[in-house]
């Protein structure tokens, strides 16, 4: 008799750990374990009070079978709150999500499908990454931020950057005479980097030896890169400045002189040594569509 009310007591623990993590009527955070909070300048998120209070497992969201541990969801909820700590997602995106791209007056609903094929296929770290190419404003940053998350949720390491505010962090570090590996180095060992506005800045010798460094060094352990540019992928600087100038003068707009003339190609951009890595190890994607931060009561935020 007394085995049997262990047995009972063991099953009722298991159930309350498991409805604790994965409770769906929970207001905070709808069964996923945790909340996505703003802090500063980036996204975080915190263990859901409705696994904090949990009677069964304290918080740790785990199921203790015998004297084995194992997560009552997996990814854990821990877990993610650490991946997403880390992964320095701008707090602007916080809530971006695929399913709420809206800006789709170009080839946005086509892009989308791509991408979510993308994600499906996309099983470890040695797979390809893409590139995404657009004129300024039609949600290049937006859709890097809700692929950042969604690798995230998949248990993926995944680190944000922006490629021009590394350099100032970088610049930072020799100003209080650290190494720049300080910075490169864990972003060498993500399972995927994900590199926001790929070809901006002066171009210097200097910004191309740190790209070069991030590039080859994820090249070299076969890890995916995920990135968005305002530069061309495939188009030549002659084809670009050709087509630019045959279309009509009523019909030019900002975003296309921005992205055809004033940003040039890739490849000028980073040399022909990373564009090479860069195409050999990725697929690319090109957005087009309106630049959706002139369209007053935008329901989201996009770069």
């Amino acid at each position: 008799m007394g085995k049997l009310l262990e047995q009972l007591k063991d099953t009722n623990t298991k159930q309350k750990a498991l409805l604790c993590s994965l409770k769906s009527s929970c207001q905070f955070c709808s069964g996923r374990g945790f909340r996505l909070l703003t802090r500063g300048a980036y996204t975080c998120a915190e263990v859901c009070s409705c696994v904090q209070s949990c009677s069964a497992c304290f918080g740790k969201a785990q199921i203790l079978d015998g004297k084995i541990a194992s997560p009552c969801k997996t990814p854990s909820p821990v877990k993610l709150c650490g991946l997403i700590n880390n992964a320095q997602i701008p707090a602007r995106y916080t809530n971006a999500c695929l399913s709420d791209f809206t800006n789709t007056n170009g080839n946005g609903k086509e892009i989308l499908l791509k991408l979510r094929a993308w994600l499906n296929h996309f099983k470890t770290k040695e797979d390809q990454g893409f590139i995404i190419s657009g004129p300024v404003g039609v949600g290049k940053t937006f859709i890097l931020a809700a692929i950042t998350k969604a690798l995230i949720a998949r248990g993926f390491k995944t680190q944000f950057i922006d490629f021009f505010q590394l350099i100032s962090q970088i610049k930072a570090c020799y100003a209080n005479k650290q190494s720049e590996q300080t910075l490169i180095a864990p972003l060498i060992d993500v399972d995927v980097l994900i590199i926001d506005e790929l070809g901006k800045g002066r171009n210097t010798e200097f910004e191309l030896t740190i790209l070069d460094q991030l590039i080859m060094g994820r090249y070299n352990q076969n890890k995916a890169i995920v990135a968005s540019t305002n530069c061309s992928i495939q188009a030549k600087k002659e084809t670009l400045t050709k087509n630019f100038y045959e279309i009509p003068l009523d019909q030019k707009s900002e975003s296309q002189q921005s992205s055809m003339l004033d940003f040039g190609t890739l490849e000028d951009r980073v040399g022909s040594r990373i564009y090479s890595r860069l195409m050999e190890t990725t697929i690319s994607f090109e957005l087009t569509g309106n630049d959706y931060r002139k369209q007053k009561g935008s329901s989201w935020t996009v770069h």
